[in-house]
């Protein structure tokens, strides 16, 4: 019988490349991944250090793919078969001990196959005992331009560089009130990044600054939502949800096919399916946790 074999890939281009069409069958559950692999194929060859990208096949057949970027956990792509959760685990525990920037122990995807993963690397790694469930995701997806009227006064724009060492700060709060572990180094970066490229926008009203977010394409027909924030002063005005409608209707404009927005708490979910969102999905993260 043949035996699942693991193979490593050595650039997010050769993951996109290979990969593509396989991550698109599940396109809305795997718009993280797709999204983070463009970017770092943006970076180019400088972009690759302490990244970890593999795959797991039975034959021709792919049954997992698992990457991770320093500092962040490792993603697991959709669909992931069980068979693969054991070997691609090993492989990926290998690696560690030879890759400082990958010590963040911390897995995430669809909830079951995310955990039997964990579970899986814990049994390869020495001096642990446990895994914990530390931050929980919902997938919401809406598929055409929101109708409804934004219920609140001003406008969406994009960020200027001026606004950036604010938002940067409100980039924080989001990372806090979402349970991430981002420092504000690594916030800043990102979000400099996003206006750079043109993804990083505001809501304001009487010229003030009331929400913001940020609207990146995964290139593929897709967009995806993240990092929406309204500071708490300015909640339950509605800025919140306008700038999700108005970020969702400029992707349909530019062509997109579908738009993808992850929350963390029910409540918030409930506001943005008013909008025309429909929950599609779940994910976890789960860490391992040393003993």
């Amino acid at each position: 019988m043949a035996e699942v074999q693991v193979r490593r890939f050595s650039s997010a281009e050769e993951v996109l490349k290979e990969c593509r069409e396989w991550l698109r069958q599940d396109e809305v559950s795997n718009a993280l991944v797709l999204a983070v692999m463009q970017r770092l194929a943006d970076l180019g060859s400088g972009g690759y250090a302490g990244c970890f990208f593999a795959e797991a096949k039975l034959g021709v057949v792919r049954l997992a793919l698992a990457c991770q970027a320093p500092g962040k956990p490792l993603m697991l792509a959709s669909p992931a078969l069980p068979e693969a959760l054991g070997p691609l685990a090993k492989e990926w525990v290998s690696t560690l001990g030879q890759n400082p920037a990958l010590a963040a122990l911390r897995v995430v995807g669809e909830p079951i196959n995310a955990r039997a993963f964990a579970e899986k690397a814990l049994s390869f790694l020495p001096n642990v005992h446990s895994i914990q469930s530390i931050h929980e995701m919902q997938i919401l997806q809406i598929l055409q331009a929101p109708a409804l009227k934004a219920p609140v006064g001003g406008t969406s724009r994009l960020a200027n560089d001026d606004e950036l060492p604010l938002l940067s700060r409100w980039g924080m709060g989001f990372a806090k009130d979402a349970g991430l572990t981002d420092t504000q180094e690594q916030v800043s970066t990102r979000f400099s990044l996003a206006l750079q490229r043109g993804e990083l926008f505001v809501w304001e009203d009487i010229g003030e600054l009331r929400s913001m977010c940020v609207l990146s394409q995964t290139g593929t027909g897709s967009a995806r939502i993240s990092a929406v924030y309204t500071p708490p002063a300015e909640r339950g005005q509605g800025y919140g949800s306008a700038i999700v409608a108005e970020a969702a209707r400029k992707a349909f404009a530019e062509g997109a096919k579908q738009v993808s927005l992850y929350v963390e708490k029910p409540e918030v979910r409930r506001l943005y399916e008013r909008t025309g969102f429909t929950l599609v999905g779940e994910a976890t993260e789960f860490q391992i946790v040393s003993g």
